[in-house]
């Protein structure tokens, strides 16, 4: 009986063998076909990416690293991006773009590309120009410079992905911190692009005309910048705009000639791109390099899948600046954080009991009584991504700053510390409130 039962089961397991055979060789077939619907579309489309300037420039890499972060993550890689640094502020030689086109030309000879990237005006103009037949009638998208004109096309269409310089809302937030100002230095480099930034800043400035005094560096070598910004009378403001190369042609990248304006100054520098505050400036109504770079992938991206079609030759992106300061040194130069609106993002935040012992319990009003006369403020984080924050720093200093460069002291740097916080987007942000403190 055991024995019949033995061969009565082995017709089922022989069965059951088979069908599970037949059923991965299926689930691989079905594996198979899946597999590429959820691959990303936009792969194995390539990416022509123009630098205006050459490798190492703080700025462009923070830039980039946006742009690989979002290209990258949707399958987009080594054999996909294809940058090309031309470097065209240090080589001014006639026979120079001329060069550069027939060796990109000869480089990308067997390449098809499906989108380039052009970063700055430089890089725009060239292409326009003197590059015109590189990757003729692809789709172009323009990151920081102007749109060109409906006769500068050649049969591409251009989409142009712009955050605009807020210098109006950096002048006004200047005013509101430091109330007692009387001057403005506008700090700019002499190339050509430097110097339509200082016309815009001039431009911005019209309103206050008569009111304050207002001064410009496009005329100046970068040694005489260094001088006038360390020398600069009292109740002086200095907006740091824009730096490639001054009147000797000296070229400097834009990170270095800010952080040395930075070290030497006796007055606030202000910025307009976010980098300012890794330098130790103030901030200002700024541009969030990385976000730039992060948003210009997505973009790409959309063209590339298909998403983004635009129905005119020339369509304009534009993003917001974003008012971001450092508490700590509007508090080390005299000014007043309070006076700022309220979605004012800060870093260096004054750090708070509240901060020190978030874990524990709040203490009681009565234990506050005992501490200080009236309780501390409190606000809550923008978007719920932050703890509500009991803030009660110390007033600032009411005198006005003056020549002597002023240094934190000891106790004051015991008692900051820097929030690391991402550059806030437009949907997310780590603002604190301002005016809720």
């Amino acid at each position: 009986m055991a024995h019949r039962q033995r061969f009565a089961v082995a017709p089922i397991l022989f069965f059951i063998f088979h069908m599970l055979i037949a059923l991965s060789a299926l689930g691989g077939r079905a594996l198979a076909q899946t597999t590429p619907a959820n691959a990303p579309v936009a792969e194995h489309k390539h990416v022509l990416v123009l630098y205006s300037y050459g490798y190492g420039g703080r700025g462009v890499e923070l830039f980039s690293t946006g742009l690989l972060s979002v290209l990258n993550g949707e399958g987009l890689g080594v054999n996909d991006l294809f940058p090309e640094y031309l470097d065209l502020e240090r080589n001014k030689a006639t026979d120079y773009r001329p060069g550069l086109r027939d060796f990109l030309t000869e480089k990308h000879r067997d390449r098809r590309f499906d989108l380039i990237i052009a970063v700055q005006q430089p890089a725009l103009d060239f292409l326009l120009h003197d590059g015109r037949g590189i990757a003729a009638g692809v789709p172009v998208i323009t990151v920081q410079a102007p749109m060109p004109s409906p006769t500068e096309l050649d049969g591409r269409w251009f989409v142009s992905q712009l955050t605009q310089f807020d210098i109006p809302g950096t002048i006004q937030r200047a005013l509101e911190a430091f109330p007692q100002t009387r001057r403005f230095l506008f700090v700019s480099g002499s190339s050509d692009a430097d110097r339509q930034m200082a016309a815009a800043a001039a431009q911005a400035a019209a309103p206050w005309q008569g009111k304050l005094d207002f001064e410009f560096t496009t005329g100046l070598s970068a040694n005489e910048i260094l001088q006038r910004v360390a020398h600069l009378p009292a109740q002086s403001i200095i907006v740091f705009t824009q730096y490639n190369v001054d009147t000797t042609g000296q070229v400097a990248l834009a990170y270095e000639m800010e952080e040395r304006i930075i070290k030497l100054a006796n007055a606030p520098v202000f910025g307009l791109y976010d980098f300012n505050l890794i330098n130790g400036g103030i901030g200002g109504s700024v541009v969030g390099v990385r976000k730039l770079g992060e948003t210009t992938g997505q973009l790409a991206l959309d063209i590339l899948n298909g998403t983004f079609q635009p129905r005119q030759p020339i369509t304009a992106v534009n993003n917001a600046a974003l008012p971001m300061f450092d508490w700590a040194q509007i508090i080390r130069w005299g000014g007043n954080p309070h006076a700022l609106p309220k979605g004012t993002a800060f870093v260096n935040v004054p750090n708070t009991l509240f901060g020190q012992y978030r874990d524990s319990s709040v203490p009681s009003s009565s234990s506050w009584r005992n501490r200080s006369s009236s309780p501390p403020c409190c606000s809550t984080g923008a978007a719920g991504r932050w703890p509500r924050i009991c803030c009660r720093p110390a007033k600032p200093d009411s005198a006005p700053w003056s020549k002597k460069r002023l240094t934190p002291s000891s106790s004051m740097t015991s008692t900051w510390r820097v929030w690391s916080m991402p550059i806030p987007g437009p949907r997310r942000s780590s603002a604190v409130p301002a005016k809720n403190c």
